[in-house]
Order: C-alpha cells, then structure tokens, then sequence
C-alpha cells in the first residue's frame, strides 16, 4: 500500500502520507501491519476546510490474493481505529461565529460515519466542526 494507491482509491485531490509498521517488520511482507497512519492535508468536510485528515488505524491483514486479482486494496477484516480531524484556525473561528460550542475531547463515529467523512460528506447526528 503505497500514498499513490491511497489517493486514487480514495479520490483526494493530493497525495497523503502513509505511514506503516509491521511487528516484527518481516510480517509486512505477507501483508500483516500492527499500524498504519495515512495523513490528508488540507481536506474539506461538508465545505469546511481543514488542516489535516489522519485515520490511525489498528492492526489489519491485507488480503493479497483478492488485491492481485481485483487490482485494488483489500483487507481481510473491517478497518478500525481512531480519526484526527485538525481545524484550521479560519473554519474554527468561522464555526465559532457562527454558533458552536467549544470542540468535545473526543466524538465516536460509526465505520459507515467514518467513510462518510472520508468521502467529503457530513455523517447525520456528529456535530461538524468540533
């Protein structure tokens, strides 16, 4: 899994960082990371820019033969972790002006939540800017 396959399966605009560790590291070449961070860079969520996008995921097993066959990148479990949304300092103070309360320490969102916001969109029921 490399930035470029990240950014055209994912269709951002720029390329992310990709950052992936295997323990111990002989494991990433049968596909098998205990981490991974993907970083985007001046993302938009709903219309509100941001400075960064960055899911850290837990550890995951790609599927190697369904990636060769499909020529696509395939894990074999549903990908799960934690997912840094950073404001820049305009869409905070906008969002502020226009209303919302100061940002909760953490939100819990959904696989589903999760894909949305990745895709650009706004999950129904997460308060936006936070």
């Amino acid at each position: 899994m490399d930035a470029r396959t990240v950014q055209d399966q994912g269709g951002l605009v720029r390329q992310p960082e990709v950052e992936l560790g295997s323990s111990p590291p002989p494991m990433m070449y049968a596909g098998s990371f205990s981490e991974a961070r993907i970083s985007v860079k001046g993302y938009e969520i709903g219309g509100v820019p941001t400075k960064s996008v960055a899911p850290e995921l837990d550890p995951f097993d790609l599927n190697l033969l369904e990636g060769v066959m499909s020529r696509t990148v395939s894990t074999a479990q549903p990908l799960s972790g934690r997912l840094q949304v950073k404001l820049s300092k305009v869409s905070s103070l906008r969002l502020s002006q226009a209303g919302f309360a100061l940002p909760p320490q953490s939100v819990e969102l959904t696989h589903d939540q999760i894909l949305l916001i990745l895709s650009g969109q706004l999950p129904m029921g997460v308060p936006i800017g936070y």
